[in-house]
């Protein structure tokens, strides 16, 4: 789903995909000027292998379509690297096929701040994996140098919201988040989660990344 604010930005042009929703967006300030429109692609990857490939191939028809400065964010239910999981379990032909889609696509992984992984599945040993992400053109990192990427905590979901701002004039010291499954993990154990957290809570900083 794409939702948009008419007082800031016009969006026109969707494209609705099995994976995706694409729309082009102009900033309602300039809708009477030459400012570049710039593409949003929203995508839920599929979570069967066999339907990968498909959604990737989707990815490429969209850029086929859709010239210009362009930003795919959303689940994709897939991992660009091997640290984007915690654990040695990886399906290296899916990631394999993902980055060369990434690169064939000319996209960037825009930074994120604040944490390495997106997702857990709430165990008592849990897996953390980085499923959500936001990939830039080159244009469009052109376009908005400032952009800030930021995961914000969630107790609602088992995927944390990323926020993104295209300006960030100034930049903030990022605020330490505490997530509910982090004294399940075993790092988190060696910084003594599970004890008096007045004594240990600036040591387990170091669990995020900023």
């Amino acid at each position: 789903m794409v939702a948009a604010r008419h007082q800031d930005v016009d969006v026109s042009d969707v494209l609705v995909g099995c994976y995706s929703v694409t729309v082009a967006v102009k900033p309602a300030t300039n809708a009477d000027t030459a400012a570049p429109n710039w593409w949003l692609t929203a995508v839920y990857g599929p979570q069967e292998d066999r339907d990968k490939a498909i959604f990737l191939e989707e990815l490429e028809a969209i850029r086929d379509a859709c010239q210009g400065p362009w930003v795919v964010t959303g689940d994709f239910n897939l991992i660009l690297n091997e640290e984007d999981k915690s654990n040695d379990r990886i399906d290296r032909a899916n990631l394999r096929r993902f980055r060369r889609t990434v690169a064939a696509l000319e996209l960037q992984d825009l930074h994120l701040h604040g944490r390495a992984f997106t997702w857990s599945n709430e165990r008592e040993n849990p897996t953390l994996v980085r499923l959500d992400r936001v990939l830039v053109s080159m244009d469009w990192e052109e376009l908005f140098p400032n952009a800030h990427l930021q995961g914000l905590g969630s107790d609602a979901s088992d995927h944390c919201p990323l926020l993104l701002q295209t300006n960030l004039g100034r930049m903030h010291k990022a605020r330490f988040h505490f997530e509910v499954f982090w004294p399940k993990f075993e790092r988190t154990r060696s910084c003594g989660l599970g004890g008096d957290l007045t004594t240990t809570w600036t040591r387990c900083c170091a669990l995020t990344t900023c």
